[in-house]
This record gives structure tokens, C-alpha cells and sequence, in this order.
């Protein structure tokens, strides 16, 4: 971040970002060069920005979820992928804060019959042995289409897009949208501290914040690192990868 001295000699701190897909990245640039290269010869990051309040995630954003929550073989069963989570169930369907009354409901909406969704729902709340107790013990309970897994990220978006809407104060293009309700699905902490940057408009200060939630616990998570890098592109540059 760059300074000026303002009248009577006061230091003024000046935002460290430019334009979204624009300006040279900092700290960043490791992480993001491809994609901003990429982004200078594309329109996508010319795109029209809208109230956050008013705004939907996209499907675009839906996939983009759904490739970096679904693990081919293991997240269309009952598994536990952290020790910091609990049972869960398809694109990051996490059953650790859920009622059993809402897990059997949207299991139920997506095709699952209402004996074996029951079943299932008796994983809410579980955690830490508890968890993997009852994933080892249902494993081969039910098996979950693609198209459920897409189906069930689809009815349960709502209450992540929520957050967005509530509290980022400025315009966002479709794809910073999609990114902020990317985190918030699989956030790791730090909302607020990302936001407040977020709407002081430091987007490249705000991905350096985000990028410090890659943790389960106190360990560090490979794959919370690619979330929070691939975030992070999107954020800026429109990249849905």
C-alpha cells in the first residue's frame, strides 16, 4: 500500500489495488499471474457490475463449487473429509450444523428415498470420532448421482448467498459474486476481515486475507490452498477453474 502526505503534512494511506483484472498483482502475482495475463485479452473482466444485494449465484459459479468440493469416488457416499468437519454428503454438504429434519428434507428433494435420507440425517451434528464412526459404519448407505450432488449444492446456495448480499456494500461483477459465496460455502473463518476490505475496495489486500484460511484445525490443507488460489483468480480475473 502507497502513501501521500495530504495538507498539514497527514500521511494518507492509499488503496493498494487497481482495477479488477487490471494492475500488477504484488504479493499476489505468484498465485495469479496466468490468469491475469489471461484476463488482459478478455472482455469477461469488463463485465457489468450489480447491487450484491440484488444478485443470485450463477450456475457457472454452482460448477465451479462442485469441482473443487466433489471428489470422484468418495463425495457421492457418506464421508468425513476433515477432522474439523462432520458428516458429509456430495459438493461439501456438510452435516455438522444441520438438523436432522432439514438433511432428510433436501435429501428427499433430490431423489433419495425417505427411509434411507432419514438414515443419513441421523449423521447431523456428528464430529470428530463420532463422525467417522458413522461414515465407516453407512458407508455403502446411498450413492448420489452427479446430477443429485449438482442438485443438492443447488437447493442449499441460498443460505451462502446470504451472507453476500447482507454485507458487501458495493457493485460486484457475476463472477467476484460467485467467488465471495465460494467462500462462503467452505470459508475456514475470517469473513469479516475480507469483507471490510472487500468494501473499502482493496481487492487485492482482500485476497491476501483470504488466502490465510487454508486450515482444518491447525492443519493446513492442500486443498483449501487451490480453493482460496482458485477464489482468488476468479475474484479477480473472471477465471472459472
Amino acid at each position: 500500500m502507497g502513501s501521500h502526505l495530504g495538507r498539514q503534512g497527514v500521511r494518507i494511506r492509499l488503496p493498494s489495488t487497481s482495477p479488477v483484472g487490471r494492475g500488477d498483482p504484488g504479493r499476489l502475482r505468484p498465485i495469479v499471474d496466468p490468469a491475469r495475463k489471461r484476463a488482459e485479452r478478455s472482455p469477461e473482466t469488463d463485465a457489468l457490475k450489480s447491487s450484491a444485494a440484488n444478485m443470485r449465484m450463477s450456475l457457472k459459479g454452482r460448477q465451479f463449487i462442485v469441482r473443487h468440493e466433489g471428489q470422484p469416488g468418495v463425495s457421492q457416499r457418506l464421508h468425513h473429509p476433515t477432522a474439523a468437519s462432520g458428516v458429509t454428503i456430495g459438493p461439501g454438504y456438510d452435516m455438522k450444523d444441520r438438523t436432522q429434519a432439514s438433511i432428510a428434507a433436501d435429501l428427499e428433494a433430490i431423489g433419495v428415498a425417505p427411509n434411507v435420507a432419514a438414515k443419513a440425517a441421523q449423521g447431523a451434528g456428528k464430529q470428530a470420532a463420532a463422525a467417522t464412526n458413522f461414515v465407516n459404519a453407512n458407508k455403502n448407505l446411498l450413492s448420489l448421482t452427479d446430477a443429485q450432488q449438482a442438485q443438492l449444492l443447488q437447493r442449499v446456495i441460498a443460505q451462502y448467498e446470504r451472507p453476500v448480499r447482507r454485507d458487501v456494500r458495493i457493485e460486484l461483477t457475476q463472477y467476484q459474486f460467485d467467488a465471495l459465496v465460494s467462500y462462503a460455502y467452505n470459508t475456514g473463518g475470517g469473513w469479516s476481515k475480507v469483507i471490510k476490505l472487500i468494501n473499502e475496495e482493496r481487492y487485492h489486500d482482500a485476497m491476501m486475507q483470504l488466502s490465510k484460511y487454508v486450515y482444518s484445525g491447525k492443519q493446513r490443507v492442500d486443498s483449501l490452498v487451490r480453493r482460496r488460489a482458485a477464489e482468488t483468480k476468479l475474484f479477480l480475473y473472471g477465471e472459472y477453474r
